[in-house]
């Protein structure tokens, strides 16, 4: 047994990372503080896990240290720890920083309600991976059964399983890293093993707080390409109003700071595969890589910055500034109206990917391979350019232009530990001062990205956005 009560990491493992890579899949146990649950919860006609929450309230169950199934995952550059028993992935340390970027609750607790079959929820952190309807499904609370399903020197793989009661859509999450990636994917398979016709959604809820501080940091931007964003109606949200749909590339609620209390924004329509949260404080952030068409919905939800006390008790035992949750959905909302149907004996199945980068300055556009941040400022007439790849790539052609000229034409040696970053005077480019500088990047002949500056832009305040508070600055990014 590893006894830890948290997953947290120290700049360690950036040293280990560089000296003694290794690339491993262990078992193991480890100890997680907790509300002691044990003498409250029963499992109803249905078999779900419920809660009696007279009981709970009128025993005031004690903390215990409970040890839980573990499966770590590790090579150079990202340590995955699996509560496999659970179906989650509870830490994700990226190893060249040392920094844990998924929250976890310094003391485990449960909370009622949460909109799912259960009628609670265990705020205990990472990323879980849920069916079949509402916000949090029933599978985060049903036992898994898991095995490992690959050790080879390739790739390292655990896989879970577990069968919804109601709907008998057998779920299987597959937690996969490989040797040389600084991604884990996340191969997610649903079958019907019914004999009619069920109605599903699937989410994945990571909790996100990059940057290795165990909580949010208020400059904090969340990052999500889409069309708009929707104002849910709902009590909690009505501070954000505004208006009920609202642009979101110039919007205040980009950055965490400004969320003045607890809400949640709905995607109205994604634009690319990717959605991040970024620490500008610590120059890091995390991403999940995906296909829109597999999983078109995303909401983001958070406790409001900074949260007040009463609502920091509410979810963690111990003062705490909290962790924003970026969900993705197989549907485009929450709603039973919007599940997909899975017939008898059918099945579905997507991959999806996620992972940490830094020394970027930001992200504008990010997939498998790279994640970048790649700026405009016209009045200056500078570029600001940050690039970070998933791995290890040798002479990297970078080549950014501007019309007909060339800003930059350089070759580069990059890997996970050492991105670049650079910025760009445009003034003295041969091309039209008022194009847009492209960013070409092409290695052994294959084209990784081919796209155009984000142009920096004021942030926007008063309808339809967040109302301008009387001694808000105005910002840019």
């Amino acid at each position: 047994m590893v006894p830890v009560s948290s997953p947290l990491s120290t700049s360690a493992d950036a040293k280990s990372a560089a000296v003694r890579p290794t690339f491993a899949i262990r078992e193991t146990a480890i100890l997680i503080r907790q509300i002691d649950l044990s003498g409250v919860k029963f499992q109803d006609a249905l078999g779900y896990p419920r809660i009696d929450w007279e009981k709970y309230q009128r025993q005031k169950p004690p903390v215990v240290a409970r040890s839980h199934r573990a499966v770590i995952l590790q090579n150079r550059y990202v340590r995955v720890t699996v509560l496999p028993e659970m179906g989650r992935v509870y830490s994700f340390v990226f190893r060249p920083t040392g920094h844990e970027q998924f929250w976890t609750n310094s003391i485990a607790k449960p909370i009622p309600g949460q909109q799912n079959d259960t009628g609670w929820w265990l705020i205990l952190g990472g990323a879980e991976y849920t069916i079949p309807r509402g916000e949090h499904g029933t599978t985060w609370a049903l036992p898994w059964k898991y095995r490992i399903s690959e050790n080879s020197s390739r790739r390292k793989a655990v896989e879970m399983r577990v069968l919804e009661p109601q709907t008998k859509i057998e779920q299987t999450l597959e937690i996969a890293l490989f040797q040389d990636r600084a991604y884990y994917e996340a191969e997610i398979t649903l079958k019907n093993t019914g004999d009619q016709e069920a109605r599903f959604s699937h989410w994945v809820n990571p909790m996100w707080a990059p940057g290795g501080r165990g909580q949010l940091t208020p400059d904090t931007e969340l990052i999500v390409p889409c069309t708009a964003m929707i104002v849910l109606d709902r009590d909690f949200n009505r501070w954000m109003l505004g208006s009920t749909v609202q642009e979101y590339e110039r919007n205040p609620l980009r950055f965490v700071k400004h969320w003045r209390s607890i809400g949640d924004l709905l995607a109205q329509q994604l634009t690319a595969g990717f959605y991040a949260a970024f620490s500008h404080e610590a120059n890091e952030g995390v991403v999940r890589i995906f296909d829109p068409k597999d999983t078109p919905g995303m909401d983001i939800w958070t406790w409001g910055f900074p949260p007040p006390p009463e609502r920091q008790r509410e979810y963690s035992e111990v003062p705490n500034l909290g962790y924003v949750e970026m969900w993705g959905g197989t549907s485009r909302n929450f709603s039973d109206e919007a599940r997909g149907a899975l017939g008898a004996g059918m099945h579905r199945r997507w991959k999806e990917q996620m992972y940490a980068f830094h020394n970027t300055g930001g992200l504008t556009y990010a997939n498998q391979d790279i994640a970048l941040n790649f700026k405009s400022d016209q009045q200056k007439k500078l570029v600001d350019l940050g690039l970070f790849v998933t791995r290890a790539r040798r002479g990297v052609l970078v080549e950014l232009r501007q019309g007909d000229g060339v800003l930059l034409r350089r070759r580069l040696n990059l890997s996970p530990d050492r991105p670049f970053r650079a910025r760009i005077s445009a003034a003295k480019s041969q091309g039209s001062a008022q194009a847009v500088p492209r960013l070409i990047l092409t290695h052994n002949r294959q084209v990784l990205a081919n796209v155009e500056a984000k142009l920096s832009q004021p942030m926007r305040w008063d309808f339809p956005y967040l109302p301008a508070e009387a001694t808000k600055q105005k910002e840019t990014r």
